[in-house]
């Protein structure tokens, strides 16, 4: 029994894989739970949406990531329309390869929308949780109350107070604490065991937060369900079929009330062709198809801690270089000077790994991303130790927006100078 999806979901992800090879549950097809044979099979979109009526959307587009991204999005903002309590967490849209989100990240930063992007290779060098300036402050919090007990509601308000709104640790803090609140009967939990709970939020591959979007391939989303999914082409000929076949089953089964397919108008999808326009189904193109938006080839590398250089503000006791750093927050523009990374008042608050490389092409902007506070103790070789001249300091991580192919950026190469890779390898310890 399925507790997530409409009928016609369900219906249409049976489809899906009932020619799968070696099913365990060949001959015995999903339904939905006794408790909801009742309701429409198209749920409430069956009277919502007159144009699909709570069927699944098969819905068409060139082969084309950049086109497909732009008929994507227009069609979860219909649905968004249509649903007036829906904000953009209750939206996922999921494809087979990276490389098909990138036109939709793309279009999040330059609209403004707030995403959760589930991509391993843009967390890759990121920080967990609880190593960002906004994790290291919850969890000093809970060491100091260690035997005692916490107030949720008064600890969301506090993760809150003075925080940028769009902080994405502060976002991952706050759905955190909605969790506990929930399983809590009385509100209050010891706060060991929220300091356990931020440990564990770091294993976590996926986390949606309040008014973000998802961005993530099909595999970044198994487990986790959305009210409205839409899924990509492109790339579900990567790997063996029946492989290919179960991961789009995944994908489609995300879906709680409406499920879109896009279909490729050449070289379509291996699997759509299976599902027939019926009761369940919905085939349909639009009448003309949006031209390829520029600005939606942009690039957003993230500088990991292999990118940047971890003991600069270590190495230097100006009070400017860490007053200018303990005032900056996430989401706060920087410029990348030759390899120093500038703040708004020309302060060089970080610098490029020795051998971090970008892609080429114009930089657009830079901006912060994390701020992770280092020590000391976490240098063990000392002849690093004998360059530091504070005892603890903090490290600017950013993101780089680049337009691909334009001259004006340097190339620099990638991943980490000896001393980034000293602290990489502590990081991963």
């Amino acid at each position: 029994e399925n507790y997530r999806s409409t009928r016609n979901i369900v219906e249409c992800a049976n489809r899906l894989i009932e020619a799968a090879s070696e099913r365990l549950k060949a001959g015995q097809p999903i339904r939905v739970n006794h408790a909801r044979r009742d309701e429409p099979p198209g749920g409430r979109f069956a009277t919502l949406d007159a144009v699909v009526e709570g069927r699944v959307h098969v819905l068409r587009a060139p082969p084309d990531a950049n086109v497909q991204a732009q008929v994507a999005l227009a069609e979860a903002a219909r649905l968004r329309a249509l649903d007036g309590s829906c904000d953009w967490s209750e939206v996922a849209i999921l494809a087979r390869t990276h490389s098909a989100l990138a036109p939709l990240r793309a279009w999040c930063e330059r609209e403004g929308v707030a995403y959760t992007l589930a991509d391993p290779r843009a967390r890759a060098g990121q920080p967990t949780l609880r190593k960002t300036r906004e994790g290291q402050r919850l969890a000093r919090l809970l060491a100091a109350r260690r035997t005692g007990v916490v107030r949720l509601a008064a600890l969301a308000r506090w993760a809150r107070r003075g925080a940028r709104a769009g902080n994405p640790w502060v976002d991952q803090i706050a759905a955190l604490i909605d969790e506990l609140a929930t399983a809590s009967v009385t509100g209050r939990l010891p706060a060991s065991q929220v300091r356990e709970a931020l440990c564990e939020i770091e294993q976590e591959p996926l986390r949606p937060a309040p008014g973000r979007l998802t961005l993530s391939t099909a595999h970044g989303a198994k487990g986790r369900e959305f009210r409205h999914v839409l899924v990509l082409d492109g790339g579900w000929h990567s790997g063996p079929r029946e492989e290919e076949r179960r991961l789009y089953y995944v994908a489609a089964t995300r879906a709680q009330q409406t499920l879109t397919l896009i279909e490729f108008t050449r070289d379509a999808n291996p699997f759509t062709p299976a599902l027939r326009p019926g009761p369940a189904l919905l085939r349909s193109q639009p009448g003309t198809f949006p031209p390829r938006d520029p600005a939606l080839e942009r690039q957003f590398v993230y500088l990991g801690l292999r990118d940047v250089d971890l003991g600069y503000a270590g190495r230097t006791a100006s009070p400017k270089v860490h007053a200018a750093i303990r005032a900056l927050a996430v989401g706060d523009a920087l410029r990348l000077r030759n390899r120093d990374l500038v703040d708004a008042g020309n302060q060089v608050v970080g610098r490029l790994a020795q051998r971090c490389e970008l892609p080429a092409g114009e930089i657009v902007s830079v901006s912060v991303t994390a701020i992770v506070p280092r020590s000391k103790e976490q240098v063990p070789e000392a002849a690093y130790r004998r360059l530091l001249r504070v005892d603890a300091w903090e490290v600017v991580l950013a993101q780089v927006c680049i337009i691909p192919g334009a001259a004006t950026a340097k190339p620099a190469r990638a991943r980490g100078d000896a001393l980034a890779a000293v602290d990489a390898n502590l990081t991963r310890r």
